[in-house]
């Protein structure tokens, strides 16, 4: 009947209607969206193409005079990324340092959890007559809360609460941080659809948001210093601009690419590509680590006895090192012996 017919036309109509109007129409809208669904991404798998170009030293031989060149490191770097409890990585991939006309390339497998990282060289480059494949293969611990830079950070008192985080995440989506300055269209990544835009920062807006977070975070407005130092880190970023690739279905950032000029004679280059978001991952301390000490270097560098000539030991070579403390020293040798 007409009624019925009616009836199905209107819950139709309704139907598009509601999809239609939560669904992000403007790129402003779309890159809003994703910084809301971002926020909730406990979890993701990550590939990235890091490339630091500027002067670096040459890797000829331990006891020459470093002399800077032109030059560049790249990483290449594949693993995933765990922030439902405390921020938890794992990365597999390797490293180009090239100076020059010379190229020294590693790879390496790295975990970091709870201010810890832990490496294992897989492959190691050859500098003069160190001999670093004797470090291949074996898991070393630098553990960053000796340090004072995280020192304060990992205690308890440092630690955000449910509260503050949760304003956080509201202030992080609604605050329009990113403008966007170029509609690329439509790409596919893979099997995945995505809105492909050339964006900036909106400085105006990063200011504002920087301001209100250190509200949150530390329950006070920023200094007149302060100010004028946030002032100027945002002045060097007014040139900064990237290219992002949003999920058309999930909203999410599937990938990233900018590059940034830090100084004269410093640029980043780097290429982000983010998956399997909110998987769980598990990752773990490996087993068999070694805390890492500069004797397992000065050792791989210490060239063999030459037959008739006296043997002389590490630890008296070791000695003649100007700058190593004689205690510190006699905890490392005894580690390196074990």
């Amino acid at each position: 009947s007409m009624s019925k017919h009616f009836k199905i036309i209107l819950l139709a109509t309704l139907i598009i209607f509601l999809t239609s109007a939560c669904t992000p129409k403007t790129p402003e809208a779309i890159v809003k969206r994703m910084m809301e669904n971002m926020g909730g991404v406990s979890s993701y798998g990550v590939k990235f193409k890091l490339g630091v170009f500027g002067q670096f030293p040459e890797l000829l031989d331990v006891e020459s005079t470093l002399q800077m060149s032109a030059g560049s490191a790249i990483f290449d770097m594949s693993g995933s990324v765990d922030m439902a409890d405390k921020i938890k990585t794992a990365l597999t991939g390797n490293m180009k340092y090239r100076v020059g006309e010379k190229e020294w390339p590693m790879s390496a497998e790295l975990r970091y959890l709870e201010n810890i990282l832990f490496v294992k060289l897989l492959s190691v480059p050859t500098i003069g007559a160190l001999d670093l494949s004797k470090l291949q293969n074996q898991w070393y611990k630098f553990d960053f809360k000796q340090f004072d830079l995280t020192k304060d950070l990992s205690g308890d008192s440092q630690k955000l609460d449910a509260k503050k985080t949760k304003k956080l995440k509201k202030l992080f989506g609604g605050a329009n941080l990113i403008e966007v300055i170029a509609d690329n269209g439509i790409d596919v990544l893979g099997e995945t659809r995505t809105h492909h835009y050339r964006v900036k920062l909106n400085q105006e807006n990063f200011k504002k948001f920087f301001k209100e977070a250190s509200k949150i975070m530390e329950e006070r407005e920023l200094t007149a210093l302060e100010n004028e130092e946030l002032d100027k880190s945002i002045e060097k970023l007014s040139a900064f601009e990237a290219q992002i690739w949003v999920g058309t279905d999930d909203y999410l950032l599937h990938r990233i690419e900018f590059g940034l000029q830090a100084d004269e004679a410093t640029r980043y280059d780097l290429a982000l590509e983010l998956s399997d978001f909110n998987k769980n991952f598990v990752i773990e301390e490996p087993a068999d680590v070694r805390d890492f000490n500069m004797a397992d270097i000065f050792s791989a560098s210490l060239p063999d006895n030459i037959e008739g000539e006296k043997t002389i030991s590490i630890e008296d070579q070791l000695k003649t090192i100007q700058g190593v403390d004689p205690e510190e020293l006699k905890k490392q040798l005894e580690e390196l012996k074990k």
